[in-house]
């Protein structure tokens, strides 16, 4: 009897972790590096048809997005921002010169959709943000997490 408990409880485990796998699998958006994003955010282009946003302490962002107007993006988690060339620039600088020696240097990237649309750009050295669609073409972009993130790119390659 002990034995078929135990069977049992492998049994249901192991269908938990194929549930809650499947469950979280393919259901976020994702980021696609591109070298003409990078050069976009890097030559303090602002893009006329997109609303920017940023995350982190507005002196030193850690992120900075720029969503297509098409597109609404949930701001809880955001903070909007009337973005200038010049305060492009000084972030930027900044996003290059912080830690420079320990994490590789921030990218641009494609943010896309579930399903495949490109909704915005991405600039930072962070990584793997959640990207969820809701209705009416909003866009739910869960911020990374600095110091989870920190430790996650410390074992990446630096690129320099």
């Amino acid at each position: 009897m002990r034995k078929n408990h135990k069977t049992l409880f492998v049994l249901l485990s192991f269908s938990c972790l194929i549930f809650l796998g499947n469950g979280c699998a393919g259901k976020s958006g994702r980021l696609t590096y591109d070298k003409n994003v990078t050069e976009t955010f890097k030559s303090s282009q602002i893009l006329k048809d997109h609303t920017y946003y940023y995350s982190g302490p507005e002196a030193k962002p850690h992120v900075i997005i720029g969503i297509k107007n098409s597109y609404t993006l949930r701001q809880d988690l955001w903070k909007k921002v009337d973005l200038t060339p010049q305060k492009l620039k000084d972030w930027i600088s900044f996003m290059e010169i912080e830690d420079r020696e320990y994490q590789p240097l921030p990218y641009g990237a494609k943010i896309i959709d579930i399903d495949g649309n490109q909704v915005g750009i991405w600039y930072s050295r962070q990584t793997k943000p959640t990207i969820l669609r809701g209705k009416n073409n909003e866009i739910v972009i869960y911020t990374p997490n600095p110091r989870l993130d920190k430790k996650r790119v410390l074992t990446a390659p630096i690129r320099r």
